[in-house]
């Protein structure tokens, strides 16, 4: 059986892009993707990390409903612009790749990020999902 599911989401933003809107509609959409595996109502974890790996920020997250009827969406999105704004104004000047910030949601209170590992598990599960459909499509051979 393959894994066809990812238990997390990992994407690199520029802080200027960052946006209430945006935040809100990226995070609500993994709970509807089909090829995210998150639930409602599930504690999850909120990594930002730099360019270099290092974590500038991380908080507990929960999301009680797809509505966010509770308006739970923009406490976490100002406590993320608040840790973005305090690691810009402890950077001095960085080209635009350096000045990305990584995200990184999970259940797993990481300590360490590995941006490198985290792509190839995305991609292995990609990939998975391309062998199944593939399988899928192949003519059955009964006549062993």
């Amino acid at each position: 059986m393959y894994e066809t599911k990812l238990k997390f989401y990992f994407v690199y933003f520029h802080p200027e892009d960052l946006t209430l809107f945006g935040f809100k509609k990226e995070v609500i959409s993994l709970f509807k993707d089909p090829l995210y595996e998150f639930s409602i109502n599930n504690l999850y974890y909120i990594h930002l990390f730099d360019f270099n790996a290092r974590i500038i920020g991380k908080f507990p997250f929960k999301l009680f409903s797809l509505n966010d009827n509770e308006d739970c969406m923009e406490d976490y999105y100002n406590k993320l612009v608040a840790y973005v704004s305090i690691h810009l104004k402890n950077r001095e000047y960085c080209s635009y790749t350096e000045s990305l910030i990584g995200l990184y949601i999970s259940v797993v209170n990481e300590e360490k990020i590995d941006p490198k590992y985290l792509s190839f598990q995305k991609e292995y599960i990609l990939n998975n999902i391309l062998k199944m459909h593939t399988d899928l499509l192949l003519p059955i051979n009964l006549n062993k």
